[in-house]
């Protein structure tokens, strides 16, 4: 679960976002599901795998976010066999150009 958050003044209308998988993790599915604050529903938002299921791209993803307001992404990911345990970061881009860009940290449990 990946938490994308609107700090800015504006609103965030659909977006490029590019996910990338550290070592020892990969995506198993061209898509994420999506759910925003202040809504039920959630949204299945299509992408692309490439770089050997590391890089997940979603063109143009309906984030559609009020300025404080958050939504929240669920890649499918899986740990390949021998990873070490422990923290490793979940590279996010927004935008294409990007206008923001982070790293989540996620843990990999032995």
């Amino acid at each position: 679960m990946l938490t994308l958050t609107s700090t800015g003044r504006t609103r965030i209308g659909p977006q490029d976002i590019v996910l990338t998988a550290p070592e020892g993790l990969w995506f198993t599915e061209n898509r994420v599901m999506m759910s925003r604050e202040g809504h039920t529903d959630e949204t299945e938002l299509a992408g692309q795998r490439s770089d050997g299921n590391r890089t997940l791209t979603l063109r143009g993803a309906a984030l559609d976010l009020d300025p404080g307001k958050w939504a929240v992404v669920y890649p499918e990911m899986e740990v390949e066999t021998g990873a070490p345990a422990g923290a490793v970061r979940v590279g996010i881009r927004i935008g294409n150009p990007a206008f923001a860009t982070w790293q989540a940290t996620v843990t990999i449990q032995a």
